[in-house]
């Protein structure tokens, strides 16, 4: 588990937990906003520099990949995540104990002029890599306590939304 374990016993120690509205866990973390920036901006620029030997601005593509195929457990480049009622790009599920799956719409690999999305997308599923892989290990997903809600977020009609429709917190 190299690369999360150290930084997410720290994440632990440090964070304000508070109640979650959205049911998925009985509390969830809370940061303020610098304090993800630093969590983001540590993570990315130790890896970078160990793996080039100096910082890099912007972060390669690439190198956003390999931080993922480094902490999850699979990424998936070759799933069709298209759907007539949503634009998925990518998900990242959790089973307790486990490294993490991340899945990136294959359109993104195949696409180049969609690079951009392809590094939000990258971005962003780390980011859950990052910063929830901890709290899925200590409470497990949703689906090992209730069905009450769905444990992947997506944007749909430009809004973020948990699994179930409703607007994801």
């Amino acid at each position: 588990m190299a690369g999360l374990s150290a930084s997410n016993e720290a994440q632990k120690k440090s964070v304000r937990m508070i109640p979650d509205r959205t049911g998925r866990f009985p509390e969830r973390p809370y940061w303020e906003t610098a304090e993800l920036e630093d969590m983001c901006e540590e993570a990315i620029t130790a890896f970078v520099h160990r793996r080039y030997g100096f910082d890099r601005i912007p972060v390669p593509t690439e190198a956003i990949t390999a931080l993922i195929e480094r902490d999850a457990g699979d990424l998936d480049v070759r799933s069709d995540l298209s759907d007539d009622q949503y634009e998925m790009f990518g998900y990242t599920m959790f089973q307790r104990g486990q490294k993490p799956r991340v899945v990136i719409a294959r359109e993104l690999w195949e696409q180049r002029h969609r690079s951009n999305r392809l590094r939000m997308t990258l971005g962003h599923e780390y980011g859950h890599l990052l910063l929830h892989r901890w709290l899925y290990d200590q409470y497990g997903p949703p689906s090992e306590r209730s069905a009450a809600t769905g444990a992947i977020c997506f944007r749909a009609n430009g809004r973020l939304t948990g699994r179930n429709g409703k607007l994801a917190m």
